[in-house]
Order: structure tokens, then sequence, then C-alpha cells
């Protein structure tokens, strides 16, 4: 018989608090051990005997089972269960309880102290007896603490930890679900698993001031070795490989006086982090998950060249102007790029990819049906442009899709974050030809992730331009794919009639001075259609919101795009910009209190992200009825998948969020605190959002354009942006525009950035790995 006072109460609880008395039985070597606790409790914990200390308290957390004799609590995991801080139970208490701000939560401690939030949560009759705060409050606080009982414990010592440090609220979820009841242990072990994780908000500066503050030595290797690991994370520049001078660099800094860079770099080689390549006499360093997605690369570009190319081997040639055919030029080119499995077909504005490849598309079609051709693109609107080129070519059957969506983007966390990509190297497409459009988007990590979903046989054709920008990510992919002398075609012939936008774009390639024209004249034979507009910094915004309210031809928010070179920074930033801009085109927007957005307002999405859908909750409402969210029906599960660089519009607001409509998509965003970026650098890509990774799209960088193409787009010549703007960036943001171009600014710095050219600075291994022998095998 077993003792009926240690049969459990709630045998449904997760979580068991208690006073070890002994081991009674372990296995070290497995290790597995069952103890025995003060209450009489029985415990299984997977964890060896010499883990534990007699009379100390323990916070276990499982579930409880029958054991051969009676009850038993079988732990996944456990920790030390220590007394809680003022500060976190005051943390705990006014970001959880309904009611309790932090005086209140600050008179509940002086009442109760470390116990205040269990006598809240189980006793409101008593607190309200002390006259703090009223039965009803007292109640509700309750009820909401109830909802939260489960890992209290572990939440109180995570806002303890957390608090005060700049850490954002989001990180204690994210933390248990990563560690679990552990998450405290782990992390008051190693604050920098925290950076090692990415969890949200939680940079090198912040961990490292928590590892400070927590006593821990300033010179050990591990902290010197993420020094290292960090220096190539926050890099700016877009290498894959960095010199090893700059880590040692890093880790000196980090450690003035004590550091011992090799073997802490050791230490990085060791722990999976850092991988060292040998260039003769030179070391480059780089975070090793980069460096493996170069090789991934390699390897499957060799993998999927050992099969014998399918691509149509005749196209028929134009016979005379007029006639729709390829011209020669463009039929030599495109296959030259087809003779292997996989190739590359490059070339600028108005050379006629897509004009080309509809020809061999048509074919691969008519022999292998559609369900063998997927055509996909980094973006949702390159996607977009991509079925729109192709459907005026008559090919109406293929509708092309992002990235993300061809691979199926979920929460599998093969990346070691949480997202991961259901096709796979075990779960390939099912597409025997694939064409990637916009391939100079693509950088190293998602072209392997891509490569790796390519089964064997499967023909992929890179398509895109290999002067515009580099990709927001490291790497340059489809310029070491031309280098290495992968199967390509490039066309240089502009057969398209684009007037001196086209022109400027080849003049920009070559290293010259573009040549702009005194007034517009779209409809010329040879269009008119780029002018600059010289003006202080000062008077560009003066400048541009003249042009916007003359526009007739085209629809000045969604029609027009204006094109910055920083988020932040100078007279004529990002957000100074779209500031400026509401102002002019959506000056009535319906608003509420609690959002930084208005209905209608043109916004973008800044980090890759899966959103709930929406539907207006009934039928026949009202033209203003839809512009309350609180109308609209949320999708308990249905999401869609919205990409980094996506533009909407907003279609509801209300105090809780808006619905914005992006592409095809009614999607809901809950309403968030503006991204907090005060621990990383703020380049092109990094800046944080108005409300979460939502900000005004009036203005965007031209990056995010990438993809894109409006009518008219009006591009800022600003001095300040002289850090990101160089010839590829002009190249791109010209580029963008379908119609007519407008630059507006400082001309000496256009000239200045013109000139300057900063792919060619990546630094990868990407070719010679293509030309080694393991590449080919």
């Amino acid at each position: 018989m077993f003792d009926l006072d240690s049969v459990p109460m709630d045998r449904t609880k997760k979580e068991h608090v208690g006073l070890l008395d002994r081991v009674v039985w372990c296995d070290d070597d497995r290790p597995v051990s069952i103890l025995v606790l003060t209450d009489g409790k029985s415990v299984v914990v997977d964890a060896a005997s010499t883990d534990f200390t007699r009379g100390q308290k323990y916070r276990f957390l499982g579930r409880w089972d029958e054991g051969k004799k009676g009850p038993q609590f079988k732990a996944s995991t456990f920790v030390r269960d220590e007394p809680h801080t003022r500060a976190a139970v005051v943390k705990y208490l006014a970001d959880v309880a309904e009611g309790v701000g932090a005086k209140l939560a600050n008179k509940l401690w002086e009442l109760y102290g470390p116990d205040a939030v269990r006598v809240l949560r189980e006793e409101p009759q008593r607190v309200a007896g002390s006259l703090v705060m009223s039965l009803g409050t007292a109640e509700a606080a309750a009820r909401e603490l109830k909802r939260f009982a489960h890992l209290e414990q572990t939440r109180i010592d995570l806002f303890g930890l957390f608090a005060g440090r700049g850490f954002p609220g989001k990180l204690v979820e994210r933390a248990i679900a990563k560690w679990g009841v552990a998450a405290p242990a782990v992390i008051r072990r190693c604050p920098f698993r925290l950076l090692t994780a990415h969890l949200p908000g939680c940079g090198w500066k912040r961990c490292d001031k928590l590892h400070g503050d927590l006593g821990k030595r300033r010179d050990t290797l591990k902290r010197q070795s993420l020094a290292g690991w960090n220096a190539l994370k926050e890099d700016r520049t877009g290498s894959t490989w960095i010199p090893a001078e700059t880590v040692v660099k890093a880790i000196t800094d980090a450690v003035p006086g004590a550091a011992d860079p090799v073997k802490a770099v050791k230490l990085g080689i060791r722990g999976g982090l850092l991988r060292v390549h040998r260039d003769g006499p030179a070391r480059w360093i780089a975070v090793a998950t980069n460096a493996r997605a170069e090789q991934r690369i390699a390897d499957n570009l060799a993998r999927l060249n050992t099969f014998r190319a399918l691509w149509p081997h005749d196209i028929d040639v134009s016979s005379g102007p007029g006639d729709g055919k390829p011209s020669t030029h463009q039929a030599e080119q495109i296959l030259s790029a087809t003779r292997s499995a996989v190739g590359c077909f490059t070339g600028g504005p108005g050379t006629g990819k897509t004009h080309s490849l509809s020809f061999v598309l048509r074919e691969v079609i008519a022999r292998y049906g559609l369900d063998a051709v997927a055509v996909v693109a980094p973006t949702g609107k390159a996607a977009v442009r991509a079925t729109e080129s192709l459907t005026a070519r008559g090919i109406t059957g293929i509708r092309a899709t992002t990235i993300h969506q061809f691979l199926e983007i979920g929460r599998n966390g093969h990346d070691g974050q949480g997202w991961g990509f259901n096709r796979n190297r075990d779960n390939p497409v099912s597409q025997r030809f694939v064409v990637m459009d916009e391939s100079s988007m693509l950088d190293t990590n998602i072209a392997a992730d891509f490569l790796d979903a390519m089964g064997d046989g499967t023909h992929v054709l890179f398509v895109g331009d290999p002067f515009q920008l580099p990709p927001v990510g490291h790497g340059a992919p489809l310029r070491d794919m031309l280098r290495a002398g992968i199967a390509q075609g490039q066309l240089t012939e502009v057969r398209r009639n684009a007037g001196a936008i086209v022109r400027a774009c080849d003049a920009i390639k070559a290293g010259q001075r573009p040549e702009f024209c005194d007034r517009f004249d779209l409809d010329a034979a040879d269009p008119a259609n780029l002018l600059f507009l010289e003006c202080r910094p000062a008077d560009t915004l003066d400048h541009i919101e003249k042009v916007l309210r003359g526009v007739t031809r085209f629809d000045p928010v969604w029609g027009a795009q204006i094109l910055v070179a920083t988020n932040d920074k100078g007279d004529v930033s990002r957000k100074l910009v779209n500031e400026r801009m509401r102002k002019v085109l959506n000056p009535d927007g319906r608003r509420v209190s609690q959002l930084p957005f208005a209905v209608n307002d043109k916004v973008i999405c800044l980090k890759n992200s899966n959103l709930r859908t929406a539907a207006p909750g009934a039928f026949f409402l009202t033209a203003d009825e839809l512009e309350f969210s609180e109308k609209y029906q949320i999708a308990p599960e249905a999401t869609a998948y919205v990409a980094n660089g996506e533009v909407g519009r907003v279609a509801a607001v209300g105090p809780a969020g808006m619905v914005v409509s992006v592409g095809t998509a009614l999607v809901w965003v809950p309403k968030s605190k503006p991204k907090a970026d005060a621990d990383e650098p703020a380049d092109d890509g990094a800046a944080g959002g108005l409300m979460g990774d939502w900000d005004l799209a009036y203005g965007i960088t031209t990056h995010k354009s990438q993809g894109g193409e409006w009518p008219l787009v009006i591009v800022i010549a600003d001095k300040t942006g002289g850090s990101v703007a160089d010839r590829n960036w002009w190249y791109t943001a010209i580029s963008r525009a379908k119609t007519a171009c407008l630059v507006v600014g400082d001309r000496a710095a256009f000239h200045t950035q013109c000139m300057r050219q900063a792919l060619t600075q990546r630094k990868t291994f990407l070719t010679e790995r293509l030309a080694a022998p393991a590449a080919h095998s």
C-alpha cells in the first residue's frame, strides 16, 4: 500500500515543486533518477543523481502517471526553485494581472512579499480586505492570473531576468517555447543562448549586459568566441566570408588585454558556430550556417547537372520585323542558357528575356504538360509581374508564385529558428522544369534552400539581371554561377524602345554618365521619359509634393513610387518621406487613436510573416462599415504568407489592429509596438516599422523595390545615402520605372554614386567551390 497522503489532489497539473528528501534509484549512465520529495511525492526525471542536492527546492515540469507503487510525476525537465525578486514579481503582476499597474504591484509586494502573486490569484477577497484594490478588480486580476498559472514561476523568473534591460515583452513566451521550464536556468547559465537562438530583440549588447549583470566573467573563451561570431552576423558588406583580422579585432575589442583569438576561433569551430577557409596566406572566417549554405549550392548544382538536359533545342527565329518571333541573338542566347539541366539567362531591361523565354516554355508545356512547369520569384510583386508578362505572350496556364509559397514555408524548424520549408531534399518539388525569375535577389541561404528542394532530374533556369542590386542577405549566387561558367546566355541587344530610361541603364552599367531629357514626352516614338530635377535636400520633399499633386496620367498613390536610399538618416529618409507624403496622399483616411495607420494608407511588410486571414463578418456591409476592423471575422487557423517587401492597402482599422489588402488576400495585423532596432545597425534593410513589422510605403528603399515596377518612379538623389547607393543601386532604381522616371535632388551625389560599385566586393568562395572537382563529382 502506498501512503494516501502522497496522492496528488490534482493529477492534471504539469508542474510540481518540492524539497528533495532522497534519491531512491539512479542510473547515471542513461541518465535517469527516481526521487522522493519531503511531501512524499515520487518524481522520475532524466538526469543524473549528481545533479541533485538533498534539502534543495526544485521545480519539475512534466505529467503525473501511474507507477508500480502509485502515482509518479514524470518530469521532462527541472530547475532549482529560487525566491523571486521584487522587480520580477512587480513586473509580472503589472504585465499579466488585469487592472494592476506598477504602483499597485509594488503595494502588493509590500504586503505579501514573494508570495504576492499566489495571494492575489488564490485569495482575491483577502487582497480586497487590505483596501489596496476593490473586490471586483482583485477578482478580475485573479481570473487573469489563473489563466497564466501554468509555468507561472518560470514566467516570473524570466520577467526578473529581462526587466529593465530593453528586452521585448514577447521574449518571455518565446523563451518558454524554446526551453520550457528550464528557460531561466538556461539563460542564467549562458545569456548568449538568447543570441544564438535568434530570439527577438536579443542582440549582442543586451545579452552581453545581462551576462555582466549576472556576474559572469568577461574573459571566458566562450564570450570571446561569441564576440567573433557576432561580428560576422552584424557584418553589412554582404560577404559570406570575412577577413580573419576583422574577427580577431572584434574578439580583442571585447576583452581588451586578455583575449586569445586563436583559441576563441577554435572553440567556435568546435561548437559549430564558425568555419575557416584558407586562400593562400589569407584566412577567411564565416558563420558556419552560411558556409554550409554555400557548399550546398555547389553540391546541388553538381548533382542536378549530372542529368541530361531536356530543354527544347530548336526555336523558330524571326524572319523579319513584326512576326513576333525571337531574333537570332535571342534564340542563340536562350539555347546557350539551356544546354545543361541548370543554366542562367540574363539581360538588362528591354532586351526581351521574357519574350525569349516564352518560346522555350511553350515548347516544354507542349511536350510535358503544364504541371511539369513552375515559375518562381523572390517576392510577390515579382511573381505578379512574371505572370502578367507570360500571359501577355499567350502563356495563360502558369501562375508564378513566390519562392516561399513554392517551397511551402512552415514552422518545421529546419533552419534552427522555427521557420523552414516543407519542400526540401527529402521532399522535393514535383515539377521537372523550374524557372527562377529575378535571380539577382537570391542570397546564398535562400538559393541553397531552393536547390535543396529540386529533385534529381529537375531542370532549373535562373533568369535575371546580374547588374541589379545584390541580395539583401549574404553572398551573390547569380554572380558566382556566371563567373564559374554555368551554362548561360546573355541578351545584350535592346529590343524594346523604352526611350531614355533604357539608355540611362546601359550608360550606368558601363560606368558612364547617363543623359537626362529636358522635359517629359511620353508619347513620342522615342519616349523622353527620364528627367533630373536638381534641388537642395531641404527643398526635395516640396518638389516631390508638387509633382504628385499635379500628376494626372498616373495614380499618385498606386501608380507612382518614391525610392530612397536610407531609412532614417538625413533630410530625405524613408521615414520623413512617408510622414510628409501621407499628409499629401491620404489626409482623410479613417483613424483610431490606438494605431499609427489610417484606412487607405499604402503600407509595406518589413519581415516575412504568416498572418491570419480576414473576411467581412456579414454580407452587404456598407463602405463605411468595411473600414472598421471589428466588422471583420479573423480566421482562427487559416493564414496567408506575406513576404518581406510586399506592399498593401489598409482596408480597415480598429483598436486591436488593422486589416490589410495584400495581393488577393486580406490579412489581420494585430496592434503591436514599434519594432525596436536599438540593438542592431539600422542599414537599408533593417529599420523597424511604425507598428511591428509594418510601415508606410509612400516611400520605400530601392532594396525593397526589387521585383516591382511602377508607371512613375521618383528617385531621391542624396549624399547621405552614399554608403548604400552605388552603380547597381541607381541601375535598379531607374529600371523600376515602366513609363517615366524622375530623379530629384543632388546631381553631384548622383554622379559620384554611379561611379562606385559594391557588388564586386562581396567575398564568397562559391565560384571556387563550383570549379572544384568535388562540386562535379
